[in-house]
């Protein structure tokens, strides 16, 4: 396991800087990954080179502003639990994160998104099976399509004042066991 805490920048940002990574963070033993910064936010550049050096982790915690989720080859990764809490991201997280093929646990909490609507769409989330969405005071809507998050057993929703009510949310996951609002 690997936290960071505290500032994480790149002076004189470029791809020269970027290869002196310790060797910690390329290991293959590096599983779980956290970074924690309440003051300041994280380049997504520098979280972009961060994730693709670190190629065998399956947990990752940001707890960092950083507007947009990074250009990176998420198709590729192993990540497998995502907590994003205070990242203040401005575009919906959701088609981005459904790149993630070993996904199964995803929380957003405090802040994580920023936005009004989140939209999970076609084949989306194939294994996730435990979403939790926490005290997102900006989400308004949720929509979920046919097909989205056919693995789903567990979701949780607190502290989304202004997320409209939508019956027709749960239609398409039969798979539900537990629910909690």
């Amino acid at each position: 396991e690997l936290e960071i805490r505290g500032p994480f920048n790149i002076e004189d940002f470029n791809t020269e800087d970027l290869g002196k990574n310790p060797l910690i963070v390329q290991s293959k033993y590096l599983h779980s990954l956290s970074i924690i910064n309440y003051e300041e936010g994280i380049d997504p550049r520098h979280l972009a080179h961060l994730l693709s050096s670190c190629y065998s982790i399956s947990k990752l915690n940001l707890n960092v502003e950083i507007r947009r989720l990074p250009e990176y080859d998420y198709s590729s990764s192993n990540l497998a639990y995502i907590k994003l809490r205070r990242c203040k991201l401005e575009e919906d997280p959701m088609p981005t994160l459904a790149k993630l093929p070993y996904l199964s646990m995803l929380e957003l909490h405090e802040d994580a998104f920023i936005g009004k609507e989140m939209f999970c769409c076609g084949q989306a989330f194939a294994k996730l099976e435990s979403l939790s969405l926490y005290d997102l005071d900006f989400l308004e809507e949720w929509k979920v399509s046919e097909g989205a998050m056919p693995c789903l057993r567990r979701l949780e929703i607190e502290f989304c004042g202004r997320l409209k009510k939508n019956p027709d949310l749960l239609r398409f996951i039969a798979t539900l066991q537990e629910l909690k609002i």
